[in-house]
C-alpha cells in the first residue's frame, strides 16, 4: 500500500502512562518503555507512519524498492522539546531484531505534540521491513537507551518489488507475528 500507520495503537508509553496497548510496541519486546513521568506532560510516542513519497509529497504510489518514503513520527516532547531526541532506525530484516541502521536524530522543536518528519529510500531484495523509534530524554544516540523517560516503538511494512504485484502492509498488531 501507499501508507503503513500505527494509528493509536501507540499512544503513552509502556504500561504507566497511557497505558500504551501491547507494549513495548518493539519486535519481540526487544527494549522496554520507560516507567518515569506522566502522560503528555512527559516523553511518549504517539504515532508512526510510513508513506510512499518525499518529505513535501503526498503519499501517491505503492511503498516500493528503490523509492523514497517519509517517515512521521508523532511525539509528545517536554518542555521546551529541547532535552528529547528521536532516534530513528531503519531494518531489511525485522526478523533479525538486532539488525537496525541509524537514519538520522531529530530534536522536537518544541514541547507538546509535535510531528517529526525523515526520509529513507527504501531497500530492494527485502519485502518485509521496518523503522524504530528511541524517544529518549537526553543521553546519547541508541537503538534502545532504557531510559526512565525513554520509549521505544517500532512499525513493520511490507514494500512493493519494483516490478511485482502489490503486497500491501503489515498492521501494527501483526508485528509480533513475524517470526
Amino acid at each position: 500500500g501507499r501508507v503503513c500507520s500505527s494509528e493509536s495503537w501507540l499512544n503513552g508509553r509502556g504500561n504507566s502512562m497511557g497505558p500504551e496497548l501491547n507494549a513495548p510496541n518493539a519486535i519481540r519486546g526487544s527494549c522496554p518503555d520507560g516507567s518515569g513521568g506522566t502522560y503528555l506532560v512527559d516523553e511518549s510516542i504517539e504515532k508512526i507512519v510510513v508513506r510512499s513519497g518525499g518529505l513535501e509529497d503526498e503519499a501517491s504510489d505503492n511503498l516500493t524498492e528503490g523509492q523514497e518514503a517519509t517517515i512521521e513520527i508523532t511525539v509528545y516532547a517536554y518542555g521546551s522539546g529541547t532535552s528529547d531526541t528521536a532516534d530513528i532506525w531503519h531494518s531489511t530484516d525485522p526478523n533479525n531484531s538486532g539488525t537496525w541502521t541509524w537514519v538520522e536524530s531529530i530534536v522536537p522543536p518544541n514541547g507538546g505534540l509535535v510531528t517529526l518528519k525523515s526520509t529513507i529510500t527504501i531497500a530492494h531484495g527485502a519485502p518485509v521491513q521496518a523503522v524504530r523509534v528511541n524517544y529518549r530524554y537526553q543521553g546519547d544516540r541508541s537503538t534502545c537507551s532504557g531510559g526512565d523517560y525513554d520509549e521505544v516503538d517500532d512499525l513493520v511494512f511490507t514494500v512493493k518489488a519494483s516490478d511485482s504485484i502489490d503486497q500491501g502492509g503489515i498492521p501494527p498488531t501483526d508485528a509480533e507475528q513475524l517470526s
